[in-house]
């Protein structure tokens, strides 16, 4: 704590509030130094004589400090209290012990003795007599002990006033101050009587009552001997009282309010107004108890053997009855007759029943758990059952009865049990294989077989109970739950390879999807297949036309090079179109509509044939065909409803126009011209361009004269005319015959002679391997010949030679053996053979 400055005022400082006292230290405070200057208002008020008035401080300190709850400053008041009496008695001025300043939150006391001045007046009249002087210095020996009661009492003082801190334990400072305070305190009391007393003798007169026990001598005597012969009568009636009971026994005392019992062994006096009875105890063994009855309270209790049974004031014995026995296995259940608690005590023990429990069965045999075997328990209370299956010997429990065991049934790998709990009303469902237990409610309704799912196979369960569906895929055994079903069974995955796709519908959100995935597909739930689609080709001279759900239309078409395929998208559709029919000739108006789904682009045909006029009225019956193409589709489809029809229409218009122009003479000669410039006039017009078609060529195949006459003529002519072209046609076909012929055999001559070529050739190459393999057998021969000879001393010439002899006489004899082997005849000379013959004589 830091050190606070002394206030220049002292004692006699007047400010009481906090922040006054936590800056400035005063007198009675730790950290106050004690040669600080004190007030002069301090000093005289030392010696001021004490105040009679009934204010605050004519108050004493012990008084001062219990209205204020400081136990520190009590405690220093009650030290004070006995030398300020002392004082009080032996003169007027009163001697105060100096006022002790407690700084909050410190809680050791440093009191302060204020000594007194040696200038002090002193009071010029005192009486002094011995007796005075004796009874101050016993009430100086009583101020002694009461500082060391009041001192101790301080060192145990651990509470504070009016729920203020607690006040711990003064430290040993403290109490040496206070020792030395009391020691001070003794000098100066002495010092103060012997200044201001003056010591006269008194007499003390006797008491009275000391001259009536002088008159009454006689009297006391008499008093004394009937006290005596009182003595001897007690006496006589207490030895005649006495009663000696033995460990086994014990003594009933009755008086006319209460019993009451005391057990052996003892001696003791029994006074005679009072009646006694002795009784013996009951021994029991080890195996008995005791039932013993209260007659007042009728209440009765049980004493367990060995011992003595010591009867109360008001007990008697009933009965001594064995205690049960309980092996291991075996329990009992007891039933409180008085309050119907019961409870159940279960071996091996020694049981010694309650008072009032009976036991209706007597000892009951545990129930063995084993693995296929349960034990059904109801509750008497509540009317709940239960099954018990934890393995081991089973007790029931208070308030349990068992109902009868239950036996496991054994459930096959591929079955499951549907068991129906008749408390709650659930169904549900147990696969195996296992051992099933059917609970104390249960019952088994139905016995399934599960689902095998083999590989790409899927099984859709609907939940009866709350709607929703599940999709279990295969391989595997499927047990559904108790309030699913499968409406559909088992069903098969749908492939999905490079032409096919899945169109699946979400029952949930309504939404379609197309499944391109290759695989085999299984469906989500909810998901049901509505169609597999197959991939639509398109070839390169078609298209086709879809419609989605928006209503906007998609070409797909194909390249030049490679044609395209598609899906059908979901909410699509193939935009079917209905064209007139002008594939056979002679079809009349109105065409007969057909139904076109894939646009042909290439050169299609549209038959006519329809009567017409020539500008000198010959009515003819023209017969021919038209050649059109589409070339933007989506224009076709959108801007016109029959595309063959508006060509044809446009085209016989057009050809009426140019035939009705000309003569009967022009149209023949010059029919095909006619056809030619028909056509330009129709591409010229931007009729059929804006609808995305072109017209190629009208071609009339034939014409008739609708008059008989006319058309007699008109045939011969045409006979003559056909017979001059068969004719030229027929030359012409002459001469394409033999000039094929020629170019055939010039094509002949030319493949021979490179087989002759390709035959050379082979024959080159063989003789040349030959050859080849020829040289190097003679070479590796001529090689090894000349290396047998390196070890002769045969020169290089030599050697040669020596080869060349043995290969000229291998060839004759090759020569020599194949003549003679043959059977053609030959003449040679000897210088053919070159024989040389010698003889030797």
């Amino acid at each position: 704590m830091r050190a606070r400055e002394p206030c220049k005022y002292g004692d006699g400082c007047y400010r009481k509030n906090e922040e006054h006292r936590s800056r400035f230290s005063h007198p009675g405070d730790l950290d106050y130094p004690n040669d600080a200057p004190s007030s002069p208002a301090s000093r005289a008020s030392r010696f001021s004589p004490s105040p009679r008035e009934e204010d605050p401080a004519a108050l004493t300190p012990a008084a001062r400090a219990s209205s204020s709850g400081d136990a520190a400053a009590l405690l220093d008041a009650l030290l004070e209290e006995p030398v300020q009496d002392l004082r009080r008695s032996a003169s007027e001025p009163s001697l105060e012990p100096a006022k002790v300043c407690v700084p909050d939150k410190a809680y050791k006391t440093q009191p302060a003795l204020s000594h007194v001045d040696e200038e002090r007046p002193v009071a010029d009249e005192h009486i002094t007599h011995p007796a005075v002087v004796e009874e101050i210095e016993e009430h100086a020996a009583e101020a002694d002990d009461l500082a060391e009661s009041a001192a101790l009492s301080k060192r145990q003082l651990s509470f504070r006033f009016q729920d203020g801190p607690a006040v711990p334990e003064p430290a040993g400072d403290v109490v040496a101050d206070k020792l030395e305070e009391r020691v001070a305190v003794e000098e100066l009391v002495e010092r103060d009587m012997a200044n201001s007393l003056e010591v006269r003798p008194i007499e003390i007169p006797a008491p009275d009552w000391v001259e009536t026990v002088r008159s009454n001598k006689y009297s006391l005597r008499a008093c004394c001997g009937a006290c005596c012969l009182g003595l001897l009568i007690f006496f006589i009636v207490v030895f005649a009282s006495i009663r000696v009971v033995y460990e086994d026994e014990q003594l009933l005392i009755k008086t006319t309010s209460k019993r009451s019992i005391r057990n052996g062994p003892f001696v003791d006096v029994v006074w005679p107004h009072m009646s006694t009875e002795k009784r013996k105890a009951m021994r029991l063994a080890e195996l008995e108890f005791a039932s013993v009855k209260d007659d007042m309270t009728m209440r009765m209790r049980h004493q367990a053997g060995p011992g003595l049974v010591f009867l109360g004031p008001y007990e008697v014995l009933v009965q001594v009855l064995p205690k049960t026995q309980l092996q291991r296995g075996e329990y009992m259940r007891l039933l409180n007759m008085l309050t119907g608690i019961e409870r159940v005590v279960t071996g091996p023990l020694v049981l010694m029943p309650d008072p009032y429990e009976e036991a209706a069965i007597g000892v009951e045999q545990a129930f063995v758990v084993n693995a296929t075997t349960t034990v059904k328990v109801q509750n008497k209370t509540s009317g709940m059952q239960r099954l018990v299956t934890q393995r081991g010997l089973f007790v029931p429990s208070a308030y349990e009865v068992i109902l009868g065991l239950v036996h496991a049934r054994s459930i096959e790998p591929m079955k499951y049990f549907r068991v129906k709990d008749h408390l709650t009303g659930l169904v549900r469902n147990v696969p195996g294989p296992q051992l099933f237990f059917a609970g104390p409610h249960d019952e088994v309704v139905k016995v399934g077989t599960k689902m095998v799912l083999e590989k790409d196979e899927y099984v859709r369960l609907l939940s009866r109970s709350q709607g929703s569906e599940r999709v279990i895929r295969g391989p595997a055994a499927v047990v559904p739950d108790a309030m699913e079903e499968a409406p559909d069974g088992i069903q098969m995955g749908t492939p999905v390879s490079e032409n096919s796709a899945v169109l699946v519908v979400n029952k949930g959100t309504g939404l379609q999807r197309l499944i391109t995935v290759r695989g085999v597909f299984i469906p989500e739930p909810y998901d049901h297949i509505l169609e597999v689609r197959k991939k639509i080709q398109v070839l390169p001279h078609q298209a086709m036309l879809t419609r989605d759900e928006f209503g906007v239309l998609h070409l797909h078409i194909s390249t030049e090079n490679a044609p395209t395929s598609f899906f059908l998208e979901p909410h699509s559709k193939i935009v079917k179109l209905h064209w007139s029919s002008y594939s056979e000739l002679g079809v009349s108006e109105p065409a007969q509509k057909q139904e076109i789904v894939v646009i042909d682009l290439r050169v299609q045909r549209a038959a006519f044939k329809f009567e017409v006029r020539t500008s000198d009225s010959v009515a003819l019956r023209l017969d021919g065909v038209i050649f059109w193409q589409i070339k933007d589709v989506l224009k076709t489809a959108t801007l016109t409803m029959d595309a063959p029809g508006d060509v044809a229409q446009r085209a016989k218009s057009a050809l009426l126009q140019t035939v009705s122009r000309l003569s009967f003479k022009q149209f023949m000669t010059n029919f095909r011209a006619v056809s030619a410039e028909t056509a330009a006039i129709q591409n010229s017009d931007s009729f059929l361009t804006d609808r995305g078609l072109e017209l190629h060529s009208i071609d009339v195949t034939n014409y008739a004269c609708v008059d008989p006459e006319t058309q007699l003529i008109l045939q011969s002519m045409i006979a003559e005319v056909t017979f001059g072209l068969n004719r030229l046609q027929e030359a012409r076909s002459e001469a394409e015959v033999k000039k094929t012929e020629i170019l055939g055999l010039i094509e002949l001559e030319k493949q021979r002679t490179i087989l002759i070529q390709a035959k050379a050739e082979n024959t080159r190459l063989e003789a040349a391997a030959n050859g080849r393999a020829k040289g190097e057998e003679l070479s590796s021969s001529a090689q090894s010949f000349l290396e047998n000879l390196n070890a002769t001393d045969v020169e290089l010439a030599g050697r040669l030679d020596l080869y060349k002899r043995q290969e000229l006489g291998q060839y004759q004899n090759q020569m020599t053996g194949a003549i003679g082997t043959s059977r053609a005849r030959s003449y040679m000379s000897a210088s053919d053979l070159r024989l040389d013959l010698k003889s030797e004589l």
